[in-house]
Parts: structure tokens; C-alpha cells; sequence
């Protein structure tokens, strides 16, 4: 396996997405980022290709409701901070 499974993620926030609260926000955030961590490590995943696209979606729900029980704990969250190893989340 060679960089020619790299790819480049590209995430676009929807409208609705201006109407969620500030933790909301940020475990959204959460969600992309295992999608473009999935993305530059084995390239693009497509829903249906061989169950490998529901496993990225799978993980990126099972992360985004980490950082809302953190959230919700804590009363905050720093996305960027507490899931880093997903690089830099992406930002609306």
C-alpha cells in the first residue's frame, strides 16, 4: 500500500448546521474528521462499497457520541483538543 490510497477530504457544513449549539457543533466537527482521517488513510470510501462505507459512518457516529457524552459531562468540549488524533478537524 502506497501513497495511491491517499486521498484529500473535502467537507461542506450544511445550513442547518449554523443551528446547532456550540457542543453540537464541535462533536460535528468530530464526525467529519474521522471521515477525512478514513480518507487520507485508505482514500475515498463509498456508502455501499463493500460495507466499508457504513464502517466509516459507524465510526464517525461512535466518536461524535463520545465527544457529545464528554459534553455533556463536562459542560463543554474542545473538539480540536480532546480528538486530535483525527489531525486537524475540519472547520466550517
Amino acid at each position: 500500500m502506497g501513497s495511491e490510497k491517499q486521498g484529500t477530504a473535502v467537507t461542506s457544513f450544511q445550513p442547518p448546521f449554523k443551528k446547532l449549539g456550540s457542543c453540537e457543533k464541535e462533536c460535528v466537527k468530530v464526525h467529519e474528521g474521522v471521515h477525512t482521517s478514513t480518507c487520507k488513510q485508505f482514500g475515498p470510501v463509498v456508502l455501499g462499497a463493500a460495507g466499508i462505507g457504513e464502517l466509516d459512518e459507524a465510526a464517525a457516529y461512535m466518536a461524535e457520541a463520545v465527544c457529545l457524552a464528554k459534553a455533556a459531562n463536562n459542560g463543554f468540549i474542545d473538539a480540536d483538543k480532546e480528538f486530535s488524533k483525527y489531525g486537524p478537524l475540519p472547520q466550517p
